[in-house]
């Protein structure tokens, strides 16, 4: 029974038969015949993905063209690299990971600069329109869809006009300037009410510093005004008190007084 089994299978016995396991590259009941064309491998179930290959190895034979979506690397046909998909793997692909035979998008749908999705595909963006997700508009009859830079025309739209490949808006705008959004109107208006509010609140302060010193001021001069009056009194008492003819005039008036009475 071993025998029947060939190309290096492994034969398995049974009361009233055997069984074949072939090895990479082989098939049938008693594993002598090479895999068909266009397949390879252990129980030939492996693509072959350039004109001729290797039944057991799937290393291309005779010719070294590979099917769209590989290219040769050391007799092999390996899928393209990632970035790049089609015949030889040479076209670009503009999303961020595509099908390396068709370039359709896998996992992501976000497109490069200058396409736009459809149907699951990055196509370039249509006429009159560039960037990203092709929604800046082209000022030139006709221009690049990635950069917007004028191609193979030099007649900008009204309103514009030639600087180095581009056409510009007439009207100068620096670099730093762009059109006012909703969301710049709201900080605006935001920011005019938070200018005006610390205006009231810092003549509020001011207003209130004023009248406290005012305030501090008349409180000051009343205390001094009752201290000169104190003083003053003070000096007239000692004035008395130091005069003594002013004292005897005082003592003979009342005694004067006490005899009349």
């Amino acid at each position: 029974m071993q025998d029947r089994c060939k190309n290096g299978a492994t034969c398995a016995n049974f009361l009233g038969g055997y069984n074949c396991t072939c090895a990479p590259g082989w098939q049938g009941t008693n594993c002598d015949d090479a895999c068909k064309t266009g397949f390879y491998g252990q129980s030939c179930a492996m693509d072959c993905h350039c004109d001729t290959c290797h039944h057991v190895t799937g290393s291309c034979v005779g010719s070294l063209k590979c099917h769209d979506g590989y290219t040769i690397d050391n007799g092999f046909c390996t899928p393209c690299t990632t970035g790049f998909y089609g015949q030889s793997c040479a076209m670009d692909c503009h999303c961020d990971t595509c099908h390396h035979v068709t370039g359709s998008c896998v996992g992501s749908l976000k497109c490069h600069d200058g396409y736009t999705i459809d149907n699951g595909f990055c196509t370039p963006c249509k006429s009159g329109f560039y960037g990203q997700r092709c929604s800046r508009e082209c000022h030139c009859d006709t221009c690049h869809h990635a950069n917007g830079s004028c191609v193979m025309s030099l007649q900008c739209h009204a309103g514009y006009r030639m600087e180095n490949g581009f056409c510009t808006s007439e009207v100068s705008i620096s670099p730093t300037e762009r059109p006012e959004s909703h969301c710049d109107r709201y900080y605006n208006a935001l920011l005019a009410v938070s200018s005006v509010l610390g205006v009231v609140v810092a003549a509020a302060i001011v207003v209130f510093v004023v009248y406290s010193i005012r305030k501090h001021r008349q409180t000051a001069g009343g205390t001094r005004s009752n201290r000169e009056s104190s003083t003053h009194t003070y000096d007239d008492l000692t004035q008395r008190s130091t005069n003594p003819g002013h004292y005897d005039c005082l003592q003979m008036s009342n005694i004067d007084q006490e005899g009349r009475s």
